[in-house]
């Protein structure tokens, strides 16, 4: 009875063992870096999302030089498997040179993930980025349009709608009247 009693706590440790051992190894594979232009002339917004990481991870930004450049905001939760979900955000106000990175290191597993973006010259220029924040006003327009193209949808399909029904009117009216004049005809003949 006694080595049945010490294999069950055996087993058990080892089925731990293995837990932890594959649960330390999960690293997200998928980085990902968003860009926003805001409503006002601030800058471009720029967002980096990673998902799936265990166990808890830092994310940074650093500049093509490697200094890093603090999150405007930082936002952290767990997914329905328990794993780690990051996101952060920056407020780019001038133009950088080269790339920006967004890095997650795991400190536990010494793994470190990264992704790149490189932002053109052109979202920082002051006429661009004025256009760009006007874009409650065109989107307005573009609904405008969108609601009359629809009006004249609906009338183009009552219209055709009526004339089906005007065309198998008539379709009968022919035939009725066919029909009268076949019996008419002989007695004229």
């Amino acid at each position: 009875m006694e080595p049945s009693a010490s294999c069950l706590p055996g087993f058990f440790m080892v089925c731990i063992l293995l837990k932890i051992t594959v649960l330390t190894q999960v690293m997200s594979l998928d980085i990902q870096i968003n860009t926003q232009i805001p409503d006002t002339e601030e800058g471009v917004l720029v967002e980096c999302t990673a998902e799936s990481l265990f166990p808890p991870a830092e994310m940074t930004w650093r500049d093509s030089k490697g200094n890093i450049i603090p999150p405007s905001s930082t936002f952290d939760s767990q997914d329905r498997a328990g794993l780690l979900c990051l996101k952060s955000t920056i407020l780019l106000k001038n133009r950088t040179e080269g790339p920006i990175t967004c890095s997650i290191y795991n400190k536990t597993t010494n793994q470190e993930k990264r992704r790149s973006i490189i932002l053109s010259d052109v979202l920082f220029r002051p006429q661009y980025m004025s256009l760009m924040s006007n874009n409650l006003l065109y989107l307005g327009i573009y609904l405008i349009f969108i609601l009359f193209l629809n009006f004249l949808k609906g009338i183009l399909f009552c219209l055709t709608k009526r004339l089906v029904h005007f065309r198998k009117r008539m379709i009968k009216i022919k035939k009725v009247w066919s029909n009268k004049t076949r019996a008419c005809c002989p007695l004229i003949w």
